[in-house]
């Protein structure tokens, strides 16, 4: 925090006072008040982190990136970019991961292929299939199976 005297409004007062040197004065009086008004202003979130936050909270939507981008006020190319710099994947891939972690825990807790993929955003089972598959190496029947076969083994 800068210093903050009580008797700032009173140097403005005094700056009349001096000839050669007002203007500079008045400005440094002047500085010293908006760090200090602007000290706790907390900055926005990145474009990155407010489009991970959107999907994070709205995957199961049909999700466009040129949507989003425009929401944020930005183009598509723009939050591409800072997303690849902020998370190191594109803003699609994170929306793929995303999808697909929910839809693992679901089949996990014993749903069905077909529910796991429309809960995580999936309207078609097939291609939801084959994005897991490639994601994970084994189909989402296999995946939902094994996880079964694992938690009936720690009974």
């Amino acid at each position: 925090m800068y210093p903050y005297p009580e008797d700032t409004f009173l140097k403005f007062y005094h700056a009349e006072d001096l000839t050669n040197t007002r203007e500079e004065y008045v400005a440094g009086i002047l500085h010293l008040i908006f760090a200090n008004l602007l000290a706790n202003v907390q900055p926005p979130l990145g474009y990155a982190r407010r489009a991970a936050d959107y999907i994070s909270a709205n995957y199961t939507q049909n999700i466009k990136i040129e949507n989003l981008a425009a929401s944020l006020g930005i183009t598509r190319r723009y939050l591409t970019r800072v997303f690849k710099e902020e998370y190191g994947l594109s803003v699609q891939e994170f929306l793929i991961r995303t999808r697909l972690q929910y839809a693992a825990l679901l089949l996990k807790e014993g749903e069905s292929v077909s529910n796991a993929a429309l809960y995580s955003g999936y309207d078609d089972a097939f291609n939801f299939s084959k994005i897991f598959k490639k994601r994970y190496g084994v189909s989402p029947k296999h995946y939902s199976k094994s996880a079964f076969d694992t938690n009936a083994h720690k009974l």
